[in-house]
C-alpha cells in the first residue's frame, strides 16, 4: 500500500484534482487494505464463508470502485456532470447508490473466480465465490457455473437498467460498460487470459 498510494496520489493531483479528494483516496486505501486484511484471517484460519459475505468482501477487494474512479477523474463534466468536481468520487468509491460500479464489481469477480476455479484456485487465497456456493449450497461445480452466470446476467441487467432510466448517469454507466466488456475479454469461456 505504501508504494501504491503516492502514485494514485499522484494521478488524482495530476488531474486537477482538489485534496479533499487526495485525502479521500487515502482513506479508501484504508479501508481496501482492512478488506484484503479480512480475507488473509479467512484464509490462515481456514474459515469457509457464506455465499453473501464472501461476494460482499471481495467485490470490495477487486479495484473496481478504483478503476472506475481513475477513469473518470479528470473527464471533466462530461462525466461528472452534477456531482461536480468534488463529488463524484465519493459517490464511486462510497455511495451505496453505485449499483452500477457493483455490478461492474460482481460481473468481474463473478468471471474471474469460475475461471480460476476452472484453472486451479491459488493455495493462498481466501475462498472463492464458486467454492462458497459449492459449500454453502452442495451442489457441483456445473450447477454452481450455471447459478453464478445467473448472477452475471442479473448484474448486466442492473447496468443496462441505469443505462435507460437514469439518464444524469448514463456518462458514468458507459464508462462501466466499457470496463465489464474488459472482464469478457479476460474471461470469455471460463479461460483466464490476465
Amino acid at each position: 500500500m505504501e508504494s501504491l498510494n503516492p502514485c494514485v496520489v499522484r494521478i488524482l493531483h495530476g488531474s486537477h484534482s482538489h485534496a479533499a479528494e487526495q485525502g479521500l483516496t487515502r482513506a479508501q486505501f484504508q479501508k481496501l487494505s482492512g478488506y484484503h486484511l479480512q480475507g488473509a484471517e479467512w484464509f490462515h484460519q481456514s474459515h469457509m464463508p457464506s455465499f453473501n459475505d464472501q461476494v460482499a468482501l471481495s467485490i470490495q477487494t477487486s479495484g473496481a470502485r478504483f478503476l472506475f474512479a481513475a477513469m473518470t477523474v479528470g473527464r471533466g463534466d462530461t462525466v461528472t456532470g452534477s456531482f461536480g468536481s468534488l463529488g463524484l468520487i465519493p459517490w464511486v468509491l462510497e455511495s451505496p447508490d453505485a449499483d452500477v460500479v457493483t455490478a461492474c464489481a460482481k460481473i468481474g469477480r463473478f468471471m474471474n473466480d469460475v475461471a480460476a476455479f476452472k484453472r486451479g484456485t491459488n493455495r493462498a487465497d481466501m475462498p472463492s465465490s464458486v467454492e462458497c456456493y459449492i459449500n454453502e449450497h452442495k451442489v457441483t461445480s456445473d450447477v454452481a457455473f450455471v447459478s453464478i452466470e445467473s448472477l452475471v446476467e442479473d448484474e448486466w441487467k442492473t447496468i443496462n437498467q441505469a443505462r435507460f432510466e437514469r439518464h444524469a448517469l448514463l456518462p458514468m454507466v458507459q464508462v462501466a460498460i466499457k470496463i465489464t466488456h474488459t472482464a469478457f475479454f479476460f474471461y470469455h469461456g471460463k479461460s483466464d487470459a490476465f
